[in-house]
């Protein structure tokens, strides 16, 4: 016979065993409905010292059901520990790991990514980049934020 504590432990370490595959499930689920958005990687046209030759894009799972409906669009800048030349590095923080884990949002994310050295200083940049995504994506020009995680929130401030 088991005693009371040692049964609630293993209750306990059965159940803890069990929730991962809970989540994959749902995890699968949500996938198989296609409940997910996705990232894609855009040239941008507007490289300076500030920006590089590609941005991270994530689109929202239904953008593709409307060709009429415009978007909202969220432009995040990363913080300095997201600068470099490997866009993975962007979806470390903020909204696009949000995004890439969880599933969905209603709005077009644009994550450009700064140079090792530099700072998102560059305004006229960053304002070509948006403009650039109005032009290249159904963006309801109304409704666009700019945002950012430290050097990130910095460099919104500048802009």
């Amino acid at each position: 016979m088991i005693s009371g504590s040692r049964r609630e432990f293993l209750k306990s370490a059965l159940a803890a065993a069990a929730l991962p595959a809970i989540a994959a499930a749902r995890e699968l689920k949500r996938v198989e409905h296609g409940l997910r958005g996705r990232h894609e990687i855009v040239p941008v046209a507007a490289v300076s010292r500030t920006l590089q030759s590609n941005a991270l894009v994530y689109l929202p799972a239904k953008y593709d059901s409307s060709k009429r409906k415009k978007w909202p669009l969220l432009v995040w800048l990363h913080g300095a520990s997201g600068r470099g030349s490997n866009l993975e590095m962007v979806k470390r923080y903020g909204p696009p790991r949000v995004a890439e884990s969880t599933g969905d949002f209603p709005f077009v994310i644009v994550s450009p990514q700064c140079p090792p050295g530099q700072l998102w200083n560059d305004a006229p940049a960053i304002v070509a980049l948006t403009d650039q995504m109005e032009r290249a994506f159904r963006i309801d020009r109304k409704k666009v934020c700019l945002t950012g995680l430290s050097m990130g929130g910095g460099g919104a401030w500048f802009v």
